[in-house]
């Protein structure tokens, strides 16, 4: 019966954490010591792992403290900078002329500046293909001077847009000019004879006129479907999503525009010069829309 009540109460201490504390005689002492050494080396390795995990937890937050600095900086910057681009555009006052946009730079630098300039700001020297346009720009000039335009002859007497490279088929030079030889490579509209051009040594500073497509995207025929602004928030009321303004102008396909309540985005059909009310969760390409020439 001794025997059996040492047993169950050898027993009840193995449940317990402290062996030792219940001063039951069921290890050996040899067992006893290294039962605490290992007990006490495992306090040390918590200690340890402890101290790393501060450590640790301490240089994280460091790191994200520094990571969200640097964001917040960077998204200040980039937010900064949205607002100067947005303002330098204001300033730039491009003017709508049939779907291109130009600007009248107002410093007067070399032509290879120029064509820099222009395309910082979101162009390039500009492209004058007829008469009509080439009056335009003089008629529309914001400084009476002599404004570069993307014309240049790399290759000797053979003119090219500096835009696409392609010959420039309308050259109304002004009379004697247009082939002064290979100091005189680009292309110049003339203040003192209005609608003529000359042939002029490049690193000469004058004004200059930009050109932009920012139009490009009117109606075309397109290879892809593409969304557009047009939905409607109420069945068969569809409005543009810029200004909520009603759609007027709605060319749809045939039998298509009236499809119901999942219907509801508008989509250019492709190869065809017409539209399609459809499911806007459909996965395609899109097309966006520009009025930075109001500026």
């Amino acid at each position: 019966m001794r025997l059996a009540s040492m047993i169950t109460l050898c027993i009840l201490g193995m449940a317990f954490k402290d062996v030792i504390a219940l001063r039951i005689p069921c290890l050996s002492n040899d067992s006893k010591t290294k039962f605490e050494d290992t007990r006490k080396a495992l306090k040390v390795l918590q200690t340890s792992i402890d101290n790393r995990a501060t450590i640790l937890k301490k240089k994280l937050d460091d790191d994200m403290g520094s990571l969200q600095t640097d964001m917040k900086n960077k998204i200040k910057k980039l937010d900064e900078d949205i607002g100067s681009l947005v303002s330098d555009f204001r300033k730039k006052q491009w003017k709508n002329h049939k779907g291109h946009c130009y600007y009248y730079g107002s410093e007067r630098l070399t032509w290879f500046q120029s064509e820099q300039r222009c395309r910082q700001i979101g162009g390039y020297l500009a492209t004058v293909d007829d008469e009509t346009e080439n009056k335009w720009i003089i008629d529309n000039r914001t400084y009476k001077d002599h404004l570069w335009i993307g014309l240049t002859d790399l290759k000797e007497g053979e003119y090219r847009w500096s835009y696409d490279q392609t010959i420039a088929k309308y050259t109304p030079w002004y009379s004697g000019w247009g082939s002064k030889g290979t100091g005189h490579n680009c292309g110049l509209m003339y203040q003192n004879h209005p609608y003529t051009w000359l042939d002029y040594p490049c690193t000469q500073k004058f004004n200059y006129v930009c050109e932009s497509h920012l139009y490009i995207y009117d109606l075309i025929l397109v290879k892809y479907n593409l969304w557009m602004g047009l939905t409607e928030l109420k069945e068969g009321e569809f409005r543009w999503s810029y200004d909520q303004t009603l759609a007027k102008y709605k060319p749809w396909y045939n039998g298509w525009g009236n499809k119901g309540t999942s219907y509801n985005c508008g989509l250019m059909y492709h190869n065809t010069y017409t539209r399609l009310d459809y499911p806007c969760s459909t996965a395609t390409r899109y097309v966006c829309e520009s009025h930075i020439c109001k500026y």
